[in-house]
This record gives structure tokens, C-alpha cells and sequence, in this order.
């Protein structure tokens, strides 16, 4: 089957008629609030630093910014056009790791899907309730396509954040912009990327604003008519090492598994919190009295 993703088809197709459960928005809601104070916090990081200074040359536009810097020029509003504020907003709001995660999906899913559906909004002059509603759709396209991708997929390298994410930022854009969502689908996979060799460095959270930019832009592509060739999916499974797992859309529409996002206590990747927590609950530890000797019924992994 060349176009794995046509069960994405007919969901974003019926968007007008789609009934998003109560509970569902109110999840996105918690996420939007989450995804604020992530970007917020970090608006005196080097990295967000950067991007604010490079808004400077993102010329004039609709959309708000995390931190906008002032400047000598007077025509300079603080607002960017609408794929420049995602790209920003949404590198600035993985910069501190601190985002929610979906264990499903393998990465992270609002830290892409809002700034896209934000500055769409923003700029289509949408209402919150339809930029909710868009973001909770676009959530849940990301963490389908994620699971489509598979674990193999983030095994070889790829990081599902950029990857998996552009796809939900795309779709919030669609359906704010009113754009087709096939031509969409088609279009932001010819854009996926993100590396997780990019980890620890400043172009990992930037991996997370290339895939709302690309989401906003493949949108945006769309709606002029612009279209990729359905030959792209299966190029995207062959190039990304990934599953194709088509059970990933079963049930699309009906059940609406981005619910089960996760939030985060400590600001590292999510892997690690449970040893964190285990650590804390040995606090406070005495170094003296730790017995360098490892029983031989214990194994170590390195």
C-alpha cells in the first residue's frame, strides 16, 4: 500500500463533524498550561536567547513569540509570520526537556503540535476553542503516526519528536487554515526529520521547532494547491527504518489515546525519572556507609 496514512484521511476529513470528548480537550488544556510555563522558564536560556535574537530577521507577521526582543526598528511588533513562530516557540519550549511526553508515541508531542496550531490560530484569527480543538486533533495524529513509525524507528536514530510530530503539527494547521489535509499529509512527509544524534546539543530542541515549522509550512503548501506524491509514505518507512504499523489507526475517532500523556517532575528525559525518584528515596545518603562490594547475584549493565 503506497499511502499507509490514508486512515488519517477521512478523521481530519470530517473535522467539522468530529465530536473531541470534553475530557480530551480538558487533557489539552493541562498540556497548553505545561507547554507555557515550559517556554516561559526558559527565557533566559542561551538557546531561547538565540532564537529571540533570530526572530529579528524573521520579518513582520501575525504571530506571537516566546521572549521577543525589542529592537531600534520601528516597524519591528514582536509578531512573526506563522511559520517562524512555530519554529521558535517551539524550539524554546523543549529547551529545558521539561514538556510532556507520550510513551507511545516515544517523544514528545506539545512541544510541536501547539506553537504550529498557536500561530495558525493567531494569524487565521481562530478562537481559542477551535485552536484547542485543532491541537487536540493534531496530538492525536502525532502520537498515531508515532505509533505507526514503531520503536524500531527511534531505535535506528530518529527522534519521533521531529519525526512523528511534524505530521500532528501539519494537521492542527490544516484544519485551522482550512487546507486539504491528503495534500498536507503528503507534503510535511517529504519534510520529516530529526536526528537523535542532535541530543545534547542546541539542534535537539530546534528538532522540535523544524517540525512545527514544517507542519505550519506544509499547511500552509497545501492550501495553494501544492501536493507531494503518495509514493513519499513508503519512501518514509524505507528511509526511516520504521514498523508501518497500520494498527496504530484503529479506532481513530473513537478512542483518543494522547489522554494518556505524561507530565514530568524532573527536567531530563523522561527515561530516567525512575531512577531519579529511586535515588530521592534513599535520601539523605551517607556515602560512608555504602558497601563498594556488588553481591554476585547482581548484574551490571553498561
Amino acid at each position: 500500500m503506497l499511502n499507509d496514512l490514508a486512515p488519517l484521511d477521512p478523521f481530519l476529513n470530517c473535522k467539522n463533524n468530529l465530536t473531541v470528548p470534553a475530557h480530551s480537550l480538558e487533557v489539552m488544556e493541562l498540556c497548553l498550561l505545561d507547554w507555557a510555563i515550559c517556554g516561559l522558564g526558559a527565557d533566559n536560556n542561551p538557546i531561547s536567547l538565540g532564537m529571540a535574537q533570530y526572530s529579528l530577521n524573521a520579518g513582520a507577521g501575525s504571530a506571537s513569540i516566546f521572549n521577543a526582543p525589542t529592537a531600534n526598528d520601528s516597524m519591528w511588533s514582536g509578531r512573526v509570520p506563522a511559520r517562524a513562530a512555530a519554529l521558535i516557540k517551539g524550539t524554546m519550549s523543549h529547551v529545558l526537556d521539561f514538556d510532556d511526553t507520550h510513551f507511545g508515541h516515544i517523544g514528545h508531542v506539545s512541544t510541536v503540535v501547539i506553537p504550529a496550531a498557536l500561530a495558525v490560530a493567531e494569524t487565521e484569527g481562530a478562537d481559542f476553542d477551535a485552536f484547542l480543538r485543532a491541537a487536540r486533533i493534531g496530538a492525536e495524529v502525532a502520537t498515531r503516526v508515532g505509533l505507526w513509525l514503531g520503536r524500531s524507528h527511534y531505535q535506528a536514530g530518529w527522534h519521533q519528536t521531529a519525526t512523528s510530530g511534524a505530521f500532528g503539527a501539519a494537521s492542527a494547521a490544516a484544519i485551522l487554515m482550512d487546507a486539504p489535509p491528503s495534500s498536507t499529509t503528503l507534503n510535511v512527509a517529504g519534510f520529516a526529520a530529526g536526528q537523535k544524534a542532535q541530543f545534547g546539543s542546541a539542534m535537539k530542541p530546534v528538532n522540535a521547532g523544524m517540525a512545527a515549522a514544517h507542519g505550519v509550512e506544509a499547511a500552509q503548501l497545501a492550501k495553494v494547491g501544492m501536493c507531494g506524491s503518495p509514493d513519499v509514505i513508503a519512501a518514509l518507512l524505507a528511509t526511516h527504518n520504521a514498523e508501518g504499523n497500520v494498527s496504530a489507526f484503529a479506532g481513530l475517532g473513537d478512542t483518543w489515546i494522547f489522554d494518556s500523556v505524561s507530565h514530568k517532575y524532573h527536567a531530563c528525559c523522561h527515561g530516567t525519572h525512575a531512577m531519579i525518584e529511586a535515588l530521592l528515596s534513599l535520601m539523605p545518603l551517607n556515602v560512608d556507609t555504602i558497601d563498594g562490594n556488588v553481591p554476585k547475584n547482581v548484574e551490571i549493565l553498561i
